[in-house]
């Protein structure tokens, strides 16, 4: 709240209860209460929420006036215009396409479109490597997403981790190797990519399929956790900490423990690295005359 959150989404009695605590040991003041209430209201009250239905102009407003001409141009100045531009060192901006030469296109936002729990559902949506190719042309666009590829092994067991035949694409410890996408989401959080069907890795609480399309969910259950072992190994939990385990010699379906392993692990995984992502990225780089670089800043 001190930070600016007005509107809080989660579990109410749990924020009551945190908010009268927050009172209590003197961290938060009625002052910030008011404040809070007063930006909320505000908003309220400016949408026509407490006014009689036929006196409020917001109320009529049906699914007919979605994706109309005049809600496309308004979204597409919105998006123009809510872009910051932090520094230009030498007017290097806005790029000539006919000056750009070849152009890296580097970094997996470059190629991704994310959607957030709020968003709804998008009518289409243009990667940032689409709008480029759309200007230079795809003969002289480079990507490089800068992400390893890599291939399990169970330590205990030898077996590399693989992918059954199912329509689920079970994870399993006996078989040909998988290769996966390692996306490094930062404070210990990741995603793994298979190769050869495009699915993330995932998880029912039970066991661990390549079955996701994307990234998404209120809780994310496409996010796992490498845990460095002294051998050089990795363990392996799920986004909420459980442990990943490889049962019956790797030949049933990678499962979840309910045994919460946060910083150990009972059982470890062997990572070979099969491609280096930012090797790729710094040799595309250098093979081409214009890099875009597509990343994310994150603050601990």
């Amino acid at each position: 709240m001190k930070a600016g959150i007005d509107s809080i989404t989660d579990d109410a009695d749990l924020s009551k209860q945190a908010l009268r605590e927050g009172l209590e040991q003197g961290t938060l003041t009625m002052e910030d209460i008011d404040k809070a209430l007063f930006n909320t209201f505000r908003v309220r009250f400016r949408l026509g929420e407490f006014d009689p239905e036929e006196n409020n102009p917001y109320a009529s407003i049906g699914e007919e006036s979605m994706m109309t001409e005049k809600a496309k141009a308004l979204s597409l100045r919105a998006a123009r215009e809510q872009v910051v531009l932090l520094k230009n060192d030498k007017g290097t901006l806005p790029l000539d396409k006919t000056k750009t030469g070849k152009v890296a296109v580097i970094g997996q936002l470059g190629g991704t479109v994310y959607r957030d729990w709020y968003a709804g559902t998008m009518p289409y949506s243009v990667t940032p490597l689409e709008a480029i190719i759309g200007k230079v042309g795809s003969d002289k666009v480079t990507f490089k997403d800068g992400n390893d590829r890599i291939t399990l092994t169970s330590v205990a067991n030898g077996k590399k981790i693989g992918l059954a035949k199912d329509e689920k694409s079970p994870v399993i410890a006996s078989g040909e190797a998988e290769t996966f996408m390692l996306s490094d989401w930062g404070f210990g959080s990741n995603t793994l990519q298979a190769e050869s069907n495009g699915k993330y890795l995932t998880t029912d609480e039970e066991t661990v399929t390549a079955s996701a399309d994307e990234v998404y969910g209120w809780f994310v259950k496409e996010v796992f956790h490498l845990l460095p072992q002294e051998d050089g190994s990795v363990g392996l939990t799920t986004w909420n900490g459980k442990t990943v385990t490889a049962p019956n010699g790797g030949n049933d379906t990678i499962a979840v423990s309910e045994e919460l392993k946060s910083f150990g692990a009972t059982e470890t995984f062997k990572r070979d690295v099969v491609v280096d992502g930012i090797e790729e990225a710094v040799a595309a780089a250098k093979a081409a005359e214009t890099a875009i670089v597509f990343v994310v800043t994150i603050r601990s």
